[in-house]
């Protein structure tokens, strides 16, 4: 059977050698694994690898190395969402202090904007007062060794009174 010059009957089906008629392979219509050759040797189009499911065991591989790199990434984004949510409270808090409101007041403000379980810590010297915010990083970024605390301190002239 024949059309459009190639062989439609595998060799293997009509009882001939698998080279017996010297064309290739993939011409005779054989299937793949018939002929024993790795499937880059084959050259056939779509087999990049030489076993089947490779794919799928690399992908297998890579995926918890993805998502180990996102979460990362992620934790370096909420580190520096923390530097600012610090400088934004230690600022909004000097103001405050520098305005002669009371410390509950100032130390409030400051906890509002700052993040959760920031430490924060005022002082005042020779007409300026400060403020200093501080904050532990995130936990992910703890267990990978990263421990250093993101600080904020805003420093301001108090003024007087009168």
């Amino acid at each position: 059977m024949e059309a459009s010059g190639f062989d439609l009957q595998p060799a293997m089906a009509r009882g001939e050698p698998a080279m017996a008629r010297g064309e290739p392979a993939m011409a005779r219509g054989e299937p793949a694994m018939a002929r024993g050759e790795p499937a880059m040797a084959r050259g056939e189009p779509g087999m990049a690898r030489g076993e089947p499911g490779m794919a799928t065991a690399e992908l297998a591989l890579a995926m918890p190395v993805l998502v180990a790199v996102l979460a990362l990434a992620l934790a370096g984004i909420e580190l520096g969402m923390q530097q600012v949510r610090c400088v934004d409270a230690a600022r909004s808090a000097v103001r405050l202090m520098a305005r002669g409101e009371p410390p509950e007041r100032v130390m409030a403000a400051a906890e509002l904007a700052a993040p959760s379980g920031a430490v924060v810590s005022t002082g005042a010297s020779a007409g300026r007062v400060s403020v200093t915010v501080s904050a532990a990083p995130p936990a992910l970024l703890r267990v990978v060794g990263i421990t250093s605390q993101t600080t904020a301190t805003a420093v301001a002239v108090a003024e007087q009174e009168g």
